[in-house]
């Protein structure tokens, strides 16, 4: 009987922080998503080293997050702010929120 419970105790544990772990690695796999558009976004305007419609066409090709939502703003000394927002779900505290992953273009001529 004592080695049920144990058994039992350990099972539930073991199960609830398995739960734990896998919300973990999916945030840790969106984040990687969003951050990987972020820098093909970076990339793409460096490379032409302008931001019109035909770089605004190639970046909307892009699918590598699905939920992402990006931004892109002109910021001071020729540079370019680029945001990217993806969807955090921890479904063990019913936790649904937004991330954000932003950075700078080098300056473009």
């Amino acid at each position: 009987m004592k080695g049920g419970m144990e058994l039992s105790l350990v099972l539930m544990f073991t199960m609830m922080l398995l739960v734990v772990s896998l919300s973990i690695v999916g945030v840790v796999i969106a984040y990687n998503h969003a951050r990987m558009t972020q820098e093909q976004i970076v990339s793409m305007i460096e490379h032409h080293d302008k931001y019109d419609t035909q770089v605004q066409a190639e970046i909307d090709k892009l699918s590598m997050c699905s939920g992402c939502r990006y931004s892109i703003s002109y910021s001071t000394y020729d540079r370019y702010f680029v945001k990217v927002t993806f969807p955090i779900k921890l479904l063990f505290v019913t936790l649904h929120t937004m991330g954000e992953v932003s950075g700078y273009t080098i300056p473009i001529s």
